[in-house]
């Protein structure tokens, strides 16, 4: 059996006095029955103790300076981020914008931001709803401020290919941005006839060739509702043939979309060959 003699001798004198003994001012406990209870057996007391948690939980000058400024560059960088997917987003189509919104695999913050210009254009909150009155009213407002100046431009302006150049590209942008259509576009130029504006002149082709071939298509169908009279009156062809061609010239057609576009109906009028039309 083994003594502790520290111990032993404490507790006589504590019967001896009718005190308890006062521990060292510093110290570590000691390993008996009771510090094991306890869980705190080798564990600093006293002074030590305390200067111990001081030092854990007051950090440094130093420290305490670079962990300010980290948090500060982090708020920072996620600001300056923010801003510029922000203004990446601003500057998409509405179908660039929807893609990226419903693209399980983009990360959170494009998403957000596709999200949230799609709000701002009236797009909806999932990016699949048709554009409300927002987007267009802000499409024809941006459109009407690229407008308005050249009612002030002189010949020599006109005649400034970086100066037309620019302005194809702004007009263009607006159109790509605000998803605008034909109608929406013509709605604003109508206000500026001496200008001349020709939609098909602006937009990306790959949003016109949806328009040309909703017309086209309209005009090959009235040949399903033609009598052997009507077959026979090569002037209710010449109607449809005109507009045809029109349109084919219009929208810049080239002869893949043209066969494209009329497959569903070659066979049943003589192949429809593109060199009729163009």
């Amino acid at each position: 059996m083994e003594f502790n003699i520290g111990a032993m001798k404490a507790e006589a004198m504590r019967k001896a006095f009718g005190i308890d003994i006062e521990k060292g001012r510093t110290g570590v406990y000691e390993d008996n029955a009771e510090n094991r209870r306890l869980n705190r057996v080798g564990q600093s007391y006293g002074k030590k103790a305390e200067e111990k948690q001081s030092t854990a939980k007051q950090p440094k000058k130093g420290e305490e300076e670079v962990e300010v400024k980290e948090t500060v560059k982090t708020e920072q960088e996620k600001k300056t981020s923010t801003a510029t997917m922000d203004s990446a987003a601003q500057g998409a189509s509405d179908e660039a914008l929807k893609r990226a919104s419903q693209d399980p695999k983009a990360p959170a913050d494009v998403k957000a931001a596709a999200k949230k210009e799609l709000e701002n254009r009236g797009g909806g909150k999932e990016g699949g709803e048709k554009k409300g009155n927002s987007g267009i009213n802000s499409a024809s407002k941006e459109l009407s401020k690229i407008l308005d100046p050249l009612d002030d431009w002189e010949d020599d302006d006109w005649n400034d290919a970086d100066k037309n150049a620019e302005l194809f590209s702004q007009i263009r942008s607006v159109i790509s941005k605000y998803d605008m259509s034909e109608d929406e576009f013509r709605s604003v130029a109508k206000k500026y006839p001496g200008l001349d504006l020709v939609y098909t002149d602006y937009a990306p082709h790959d949003k016109v060739v949806p328009i040309a071939k909703e017309k086209i298509r309209t005009e090959l169908k009235k040949f399903d509702d033609f009598s052997d009279d009507d077959w026979n009156d090569p002037s209710k062809q010449d109607v449809i043939t005109d507009k045809l061609t029109f349109y084919v010239r219009h929208y810049n057609i080239s002869e893949d979309e043209w066969k494209e576009i009329v497959k569903p109906y070659a066979d049943g009028l003589s192949g429809l060959p593109y060199s009729d039309f163009k």
